[in-house]
């Protein structure tokens, strides 16, 4: 907003619902991305080492902090985005990798990002409780098992990730949200 001398349009603007609408891509592709990347692959193909952008969860992980960003500096955006954008993040958050992703020695790394993108579209999630709870509370249950989910799958060695996570647990906790936690209480005693 600094940049912007007497409240006019920002040098990004032009930029910023085509933006908006490739991450409303991104997350609409989210279940495809997960499928694609832990089915086994046909016998003969190798999987791709490099994905297209809107099958990445690495790009994923990038996108709720910029839509952040530009949502603080351009608030126009935020309401008609947010209505499309928040069914597909907890879509996204509530999606769980196949069994046996986790035990695979090659998909290690793959799926410490699949839990890193959830975890920062979580952290995205607790942002729009701060400010605008009413839009996130027909999701009210669905969030805080979502969380518990990301608690018990993510992987302890994946400090950074974990800590991200329980720092937006703390902050969902702060809410009226944390009511769909009681439910959970024997997971997190377990």
């Amino acid at each position: 907003r600094a940049q912007r001398p007497g409240g006019g349009p920002g040098p990004l603007e032009g930029d910023v619902q085509p933006f908006l609408d490739f991450v409303c891509k991104v997350y609409q592709n989210f279940p495809n991305t997960l499928k694609a990347a832990f089915d086994k692959p046909v016998a003969g193909q190798t999987r791709p080492t490099v994905r297209k952008s809107t099958e990445s969860f690495k790009v994923v992980t990038e996108c709720p902090l910029i839509v952040m960003f530009l949502f603080q500096l351009y608030d126009t955006y935020a309401q008609p985005n947010v209505q499309t954008l928040l069914p597909l993040m907890v879509k996204a958050i509530n999606l769980r990798a196949p069994a046996n992703a986790r035990q695979q020695p090659a998909n290690a790394a793959l799926f410490v990002d699949f839990i890193a993108s959830q975890v920062k579209t979580l952290s995205f999630l607790t942002y729009l409780l701060r400010g605008s709870a009413d839009w996130v509370r027909p999701h009210k249950e669905i969030i805080p098992l979502s969380v518990v989910q990301l608690l018990v799958s993510c992987p302890h060695d994946s400090i950074a990730v974990r800590k991200e996570l329980l720092v937006a647990t703390r902050h969902i906790l702060a809410t009226d949200f944390r009511e769909g936690f009681y439910q959970h209480v024997d997971i997190f005693l377990d």
